[in-house]
């Protein structure tokens, strides 16, 4: 079983965007549905009332999510913020052996 990993990539768009970068987001909606079913993107969201949106990653390795985020369409129009994802559980655990650590003697 190959170990999976989620990121999180928050894309905003540069301004003044083109007018060609109407195009490059239907295209960018496309290629999200792709992966979507390919399981290699679980989410994709445009944002509401801002330039930009968010979509999260489920790969193998970093090469697979630079792979996949070289091929975005929207690459040349937008900025990258893009955070490791954890599973809850595993955040709580680490949280609590913290708090054990922290806690005088």
């Amino acid at each position: 079983m190959v170990n999976m990993s989620q990121y999180l990539v928050l894309c905003k768009t540069l301004l003044p965007a083109p007018p060609e970068v109407m195009d490059a987001f239907i295209a960018q909606c496309e290629y999200m549905d792709e992966l979507k079913s390919e399981g290699k993107v679980t989410a994709f969201v445009p944002f509401s009332g801002i330039n930009g949106g968010f979509f999260v990653a489920d790969v193998p390795s970093n090469e697979d999510l630079s792979k996949i985020i070289s091929g975005c369409p929207m690459f040349p129009y937008v900025s990258r913020e893009i955070y490791p994802l954890t599973e809850d559980g595993v955040a709580k655990k680490l949280v609590s052996e913290m708090k054990k650590q922290m806690a005088p003697n």
